[in-house]
């Protein structure tokens, strides 16, 4: 895969993107199963914490819910996209909007600057990865804004 190896930053990255200086801290954060802080995160806790920290925003970071529990973790996440909190991005999407992944369980992660995506899988920790990376390129749904960001430019 030596074709992709300038599209990641984090602890398994070779050359870095440019990512900003505000998402910086969330690069390199554990992988740990139900966590949603610095110490560790799940892939929707790591969406809970740049929203928190970056944003203001407090979501349910379901962090009672094991990502190994793939039903669960399934309709969680469906439920709440399916809410007035979340709206369907048309269009390019934006700072902090929440992409929506395909897999088993469904994977998210948010965007951190354009055309970058951070996200955590069950590896050793949060990384940024371009869009049209090779391991994400064709596992996006959809994107999601929070209702409180709808307005933002």
């Amino acid at each position: 895969m030596a074709g992709d190896q300038n599209n990641t930053i984090g602890n398994a990255s070779t050359v870095p993107l440019m990512v900003p200086l505000q998402a910086q801290p969330f690069i390199g954060i554990p992988y740990k199963d139900e966590g949603c802080g610095f110490d560790g995160v799940n892939c929707y806790g790591l969406v809970h914490l740049v929203l928190k920290c970056c944003c203001g925003i407090v979501i349910n970071p379901y962090a009672d819910i094991s990502a190994l529990e793939i039903d669960r973790v399934n309709e969680a996440i469906a439920a709440a996209v399916d809410t007035p909190e979340w709206l369907r991005v048309i269009g390019e999407p934006k700072l902090y909007d929440v992409a929506l992944l395909r897999g088993a369980p469904f994977h998210c992660g948010i965007v951190i600057a354009p055309k970058i995506l951070l996200h955590v899988w069950r590896a050793p920790a949060s990384i940024a990865m371009a869009f049209d990376d090779i391991r994400i390129r064709n596992r996006f749904i959809a994107f999601y804004r929070h209702a409180e960001l709808a307005d933002q430019p």
